[in-house]
């Protein structure tokens, strides 16, 4: 009788664990085409950029060091661009690995200062460096 009388709190206890593990599937899922689609766009704007420069995607892989299908998957969003691997591609690009992310899912304003600073440092190198030391110091503070 203690056994039946148990059931009933063991039932609404595994119902609840099992709410709480679809909410959790539910967001984890979110999380994951969150994530891939991140890929998906960060990815794109490596294409773009490469495509921009004229750069076939088999001279870029030789350039960064890795095989052409490795690429191909960066860009298609079917694997991450890693931090380490967006620093790897950045230079290759001429750009940096911020501008790429910036690019790729930045609100419509963060996109077009994206495109302004790619434009600026790829037409007029010199003044962009300019620009680069001058927001490493605060205001007012002496430039060596």
């Amino acid at each position: 009788m203690q056994m039946h009388a148990c059931l009933p709190h063991a039932s609404a206890s595994i119902t609840v664990d099992l709410r709480k593990m679809h909410t959790y599937n539910n967001k984890r899922s979110a999380e994951l085409a969150k994530d891939s689609e991140i890929r998906l766009l960060v990815g794109g704007a490596i294409a773009v950029r490469r495509r921009q420069l004229g750069m076939g995607q088999g001279e870029a892989a030789v350039m960064l060091g890795i095989d052409q299908g490795s690429l191909s998957r960066i860009e298609k969003g079917r694997a991450p661009a890693t931090v380490t691997m967006l620093t790897r591609i950045a230079p290759v690009l001429h750009t940096s690995a911020w501008l790429l992310v910036a690019q790729a899912v930045g609100t419509p304003q963060e996109r077009y200062m994206a495109e302004q600073i790619q434009h600026l440092m790829t037409t007029r190198p010199a003044v962009w460096e300019t620009v680069r030391i001058l927001l490493r110091h605060p205001v007012g503070e002496t430039i060596p």
